[in-house]
């Protein structure tokens, strides 16, 4: 997908070797947004400072054919930019709010 250019693409698997590191950290000021994808079918756009524990929460919506797209942000703000800008563009499956036109405008 061309429009994700500036994302890492990862399976099941590498997201926790990759974020394992993030297991007992209790602060990051690193943002992060994701991507989950199941054969090119957007699932789930989210944005959080702990990749490792909201991929443990996402369980059960990644399988193996599984692709997830991240992407690091310095600011929070920018990160919720961002995650706004996806799902309105994706619609994905899980993200019920995605119609709603106030979604994330406390920014």
């Amino acid at each position: 997908m061309h429009f994700l250019n500036g994302y890492q693409t990862f399976n099941r698997v590498e997201i926790v070797k990759a974020f394992k590191y993030q297991r007992y950290l209790h602060y990051n000021s690193i943002f992060f947004v994701y991507i989950i994808l199941e054969s090119d079918e957007p699932l789930y756009v989210g944005s959080t400072s702990n990749v490792f524990w909201r991929m443990q929460k996402h369980q059960n919506k990644i399988s193996s054919r599984t692709s997830i797209y991240i992407k690091s942000f310095e600011r929070k703000v920018d990160a919720l930019r961002e995650e706004r800008h996806f799902i309105r563009l994706l619609k994905p499956k899980y993200n019920k709010r995605h119609c709603n036109r106030y979604q994330l405008e406390l920014l």
